[in-house]
């Protein structure tokens, strides 16, 4: 079964059935605003770059990102980057069905209601079988009928059993409003390797976290211990060795990292690893 995406069209307060699931694909921003509802709602980011406001906190999703938004809780998704598709699945689940499924030793409705706001980005394996499980509840949705009533809340059930499991895992790979900046080097990253060719100025990296440059070095060097400078050559300089293993050769790996000429790779090259690319190159393929 292909799951169909479609254009989001406007936001509803309350919920009628167990639950409801759709995969949003959108390139504006025109419906995004603050809102609420009466119902639970889990929102998995597939594609493109947002900035998520909720809980008091703004948090920069990367896909995979998994929110689990209370009732009541005012959220909204700000779209950084509209060359992309902002591609989500939305799951909205009745609280009172949630409810009925809990049992007095596992509250499914935990992951909803937590003190703190979590954002959680889960292992391959762990994604993988959460994936799978809203893949089923697809199949069974819109349930007309008393089968697929039957078969969504039992998906439901093993569905938030394991994100109930994946959340307590020690491996879990998560972040609140206390540890957000922890972000900023997986996305200055991400960036970097995305313009790799490219000049990359501080005032691009601030704006596009929309953040003055100088709340944007002060957060950095603060959460990373070096600069931002010093963080975009290290990236650099790893993707070159990289290209450099892989038997490129060395004034393509030098313009495809960056650099605006050989001379300067080849001098912060062996400032960094204490031996010439030339010298790498020979020795280590």
């Amino acid at each position: 079964m292909d799951i169909k995406k479609q254009a989001f069209i406007s936001h509803t307060y309350g919920i009628d059935q167990d639950f409801r699931i759709f995969f949003y694909s959108d390139t504006n921003s025109t419906h995004l605003y603050t809102h609420v509802h009466d119902f639970f709602e889990m929102f998995v980011l597939i594609a493109g770059r947002i900035q998520y406001k909720t809980a008091g906190s703004t948090f920069f999703l990367q896909p995979k990102d998994i929110l689990y938004l209370n009732h009541h809780q005012p959220h909204c998704p700000v779209l950084i980057d509209r060359t992309k598709p902002y591609e989500r699945i939305a799951l909205h689940v009745s609280a009172r069905t949630l409810s009925q499924l809990s049992s007095p030793d596992l509250n499914l409705c935990e992951c909803f209601s937590k003190d703190v706001f979590t954002v959680y980005h889960y292992s391959q394996e762990v994604y993988s079988r959460i994936f799978n499980l809203l893949y089923r509840l697809f199949s069974v949705y819109p349930g007309s009928n008393p089968g697929n009533r039957l078969l969504g809340r039992a998906y439901l059930t093993e569905l938030f059993v394991e994100v109930s499991r994946g959340n307590s895992a020690p491996s879990v790979y998560s972040f609140n409003r206390d540890s957000t900046d922890l972000q900023l080097p997986t996305m200055v990253r991400q960036y970097v390797l995305e313009h790799l060719e490219e000049p990359i100025t501080i005032d691009q990296l601030a704006s596009y976290f929309f953040m003055n440059q100088y709340s944007f070095m002060h957060a950095f060097k603060k959460c990373c211990g070096i600069s931002p400078y010093q963080f975009i050559l290290q990236q650099r300089l790893d993707a070159a060795l990289e290209m450099i293993k892989k038997g490129i050769p060395l004034t393509t790996v030098s313009h495809s990292c960056g650099f605006s000429d050989y001379s300067n790779f080849y001098r912060c090259f062996r400032k960094h690893f204490q031996k010439s690319p030339k010298d790498f190159a020979e020795h280590e393929i």
